[in-house]
């Protein structure tokens, strides 16, 4: 008979898995909605806000935040939530893009790369299609999975907080979003958070049930940082995308 820790090891896992799983759907997306007529939603805020190269590692941020609930969230109950509110809120931007295909039009086709920084975001241009645009998944995600944080463990939540908000900043500033993408992301997590947790009494479940222990988090943020290193290796080492 397999323990019973270990039982809760492995259905955690898997509905980690599960829902990273379903947002592999975007990068087919991601791929297909490009070739569709597409709307500009392009307006002055998104002319000013220039190109800064140096946010990338902000925006590469995304990685952790949204993925930090599954590292954080403890209790069975709130992890079925987490899973729910995340594939909601893919879910619904999936089908937002198919309907409403945004294409980012103030992104350049290259820029010179001469630092790490410039480097990081044409591996992102090379990796992403300036499609998928509106509502922003990199927005909803981070903001999501900060909000859930902050719900079972507000010492880790809140610094999240702030992470994810600069993350929605720096959407625009490397040209990946317009700022309607930005509200959009903004609103669709708020609402999905709203509508999944916004009934629970979070003092109904003991502290201890509520997280994982924190060198789980602790791991994950080392691991973050460690790719983020290995990508500067990359870097250091001539390879271009």
């Amino acid at each position: 008979m397999i323990p019973s820790r270990l039982r809760a090891i492995s259905w955690h896992i898997g509905m980690v898995g599960a829902v990273m799983t379903f947002y592999l759907i975007y990068i087919a997306l991601n791929q297909w909605t490009i070739t569709l007529p597409s709307y500009d939603l392009t307006m002055g805020i998104d002319e000013a806000t220039p190109l800064r190269p140096g946010w990338i590692i902000v925006y590469a941020g995304i990685f952790m935040a949204a993925s930090m609930p599954g590292f954080v969230v403890g209790h069975r109950s709130l992890l079925k939530r987490t899973a729910i509110a995340y594939v909601l809120v893919e879910a619904i931007a999936f089908v937002t893009f198919v309907l409403f295909p945004v294409k980012m039009t103030l992104r350049p086709e290259s820029i010179p790369i001469d630092s790490f920084f410039s480097w990081g975001v044409m591996l992102c241009y090379s990796l992403d299609q300036p499609s998928t645009c509106f509502p922003s998944l990199h927005v909803a995600t981070s903001i999501m999975g900060a909000l859930i944080v902050n719900k079972v463990d507000p010492k880790l939540g809140q610094p999240l907080l702030v992470l994810a908000i600069l993350i929605s900043a720096s959407t625009m500033l490397v040209k990946q979003h317009f700022f309607a993408d930005v509200i959009g992301g903004l609103i669709l997590a708020g609402a999905v958070y709203r509508g999944v947790f916004g009934s629970i009494d979070i003092e109904q479940i003991p502290k201890a049930e509520r997280c994982l222990p924190r060198w789980i988090s602790n791991l994950w943020i080392g691991v973050n940082l460690a790719a983020l290193a290995a990508m500067y290796g990359l870097y250091r080492s001539g390879w271009m995308p």
